[in-house]
């Protein structure tokens, strides 16, 4: 029962996925059923047996920004056997989250903030304390993140499949094919970025 609750909404997040039929960056797009069954067994055996879970490396491409400066971004080889873990643990951290938290999180647009901005900001009962609005936009925030400090403030995620992330390493696409150590940061691990 487990293992159909955690593969089918996995499934189906990855093949309805907006980029989901275009080929990415390893040029394998998942369009057949064989193709469709395989994603299924990577994704089942990471539930069957998530300390057998090996992170891949990642790819960075340098991408041209409008002014011409140019950035890199990274993207991991397969990026969907992460799925797994985020229907596992999504609801768990939606539950300790702080409530007037914005940004990543699903079902939490700008709207919504505005929505509560209203409400908290125009009740007049006296046990509301709320009279201000902070701004905060934490600029390249996980770039440079101490890998310990994510391991002492992520524990839903287990450890292993924790470690794999912080070190799997990555190489630059059409650059070198020389592996590289992350380093500080969460290395463009995807997941992370919600917790």
């Amino acid at each position: 029962m487990i293992y159909y609750l955690i593969t089918t909404p996995t499934v189906h997040r990855v093949v309805t996925n907006k980029g989901s039929r275009s080929p990415g960056l390893d040029e394998k797009p998942v369009t057949t059923i064989a193709q469709y069954k395989d994603l299924i067994s990577q994704i089942s055996s990471i539930v069957n047996n998530p300390k057998s879970y090996k992170a891949k490396l990642l790819k960075r491409l340098h991408i041209e920004s409008p002014k011409g400066s140019g950035r890199l971004r990274p993207y991991p080889f397969i990026r969907r056997q992460m799925s797994p873990i985020f229907v596992l643990i999504s609801p768990r951290t939606e539950e300790l989250h702080d409530v007037y938290n914005y940004g990543f999180r699903p079902h939490q647009s700008p709207s919504w903030a505005l929505g509560n901005l209203c409400f908290l900001l125009g009740n007049t009962r006296p046990n509301v304390g709320f009279r201000y609005v902070i701004k905060v936009d934490i600029r390249k925030c996980f770039d440079p993140i101490d890998p310990d400090f994510l391991k002492i403030k992520t524990p839903i995620i287990p450890v292993n499949i924790l470690n794999s992330w912080l070190n799997c390493g990555y190489v630059y696409l059409k650059i070198s094919k020389n592996i590289e150590p992350i380093g500080l940061g969460v290395g463009g691990s995807g997941l992370l970025i919600f917790y």
